[in-house]
């Protein structure tokens, strides 16, 4: 998209040289670095803000469109003009997080851009949004061509010696990609599952893997067992709360034999869940809690 604002001049802090922020209604300006203040003329500060509204405009159009590249560029330049501008860095991080991909991971400056977002407004709701789709972008990107790696090594280990060196190669090369994917997402299980199979493909080749494949895939059991535990605790939960009311039913009835019966059967199961949920909860830890 054409823009027609190439050859805008930016405005420059006289004493530190910084880009200054927009000018204000009366044409105030002020540099957000040194604090130095300046009035521009009327046509000046007029001149600034219109800059500023254009690309503004150009930045919702190419963020509709997807057009990540066009929108970083725009991006910046309003930062060059507003230094203080939110959504501007906020684009600028969802722009370079989607042009992220496995040769060229730009989740580092995306996140860059988000940290720039935050320090000048931390409750804005926008930036974990972001970064969800910036982690879920270079995820994909790691996990698809550890799995196309995958794909090609599974279609050569039968293919003679020549085809068995291959499946080597692509096999080691599909783990460092599923490695890459688990360090932007450590708990996705899809992903440590594929770990493990290629593991498991690289032994049958007669690959010695590295100590940091079994340190993830224990750390991945770890999180197996913490996940089958929180469900058993909900389990448990739910149960508990069942046989409170079904306890608070029986000490409404009218004491009789077999209802002291019942009554000393329920306490008794009510005092075995407890015990386990506590057990369980010391394993789960308290984020589950």
């Amino acid at each position: 998209m054409a823009d027609g604002l190439n050859n805008a001049a930016i405005l420059k802090c006289p004493s530190c040289g910084s880009s200054m922020g927009a000018p204000d209604l009366h044409g105030l300006v002020q540099c957000s670095y040194c604090g130095t203040k300046i009035v521009l003329p009327p046509t000046e500060a007029n001149k600034e803000r219109r800059n500023l509204v254009r690309y503004k405009e150009l930045c919702q159009a190419e963020r509709q469109a997807g057009n990540w590249s066009n929108l970083l560029k725009y991006a910046g330049e309003i930062l060059e003009i507003d230094p203080g501008d939110v959504d501007a860095w906020l684009d600028k991080a969802l722009a370079s997080g989607s042009l992220s991909n496995y040769l060229v991971p730009r989740l580092k400056e995306a996140m860059g851009y988000l940290q720039k977002a935050a320090d000048l407004s931390p409750k804005d709701e926008r930036i974990f949004e972001i970064i969800n789709i910036v982690l879920d972008t270079q995820f994909n990107a790691y996990a698809g061509q550890a799995s196309h790696l995958t794909e090609q090594a599974l279609g050569m280990r039968n293919l003679g010696s020549t085809g068995r060196e291959y499946a080597v190669k692509y096999t080691i090369e599909s783990m460092g990609y599923f490695i890459l994917a688990y360090k932007v997402k450590p708990d996705d299980l899809g992903n440590l599952e594929s770990i493990y199979k290629v593991k498991e493909n690289g032994l049958s080749l007669g690959i010695r893997w590295f100590d940091e494949v079994f340190d993830i895939l224990a750390k991945a059991q770890q999180l197996k067992d913490r996940q089958a535990a929180a469900n058993r605790l909900n389990l448990l939960r739910e149960k508990l709360t069942q046989r409170q009311a079904e306890l608070a039913g029986l000490n409404r009835k009218k004491r009789r034999f077999f209802v002291n019966m019942e009554i000393e059967d329920v306490q008794r199961e009510i005092q075995k869940i407890m015990l386990e949920i506590g057990k369980l909860e010391s394993a789960v830890g308290p984020r589950e809690m």
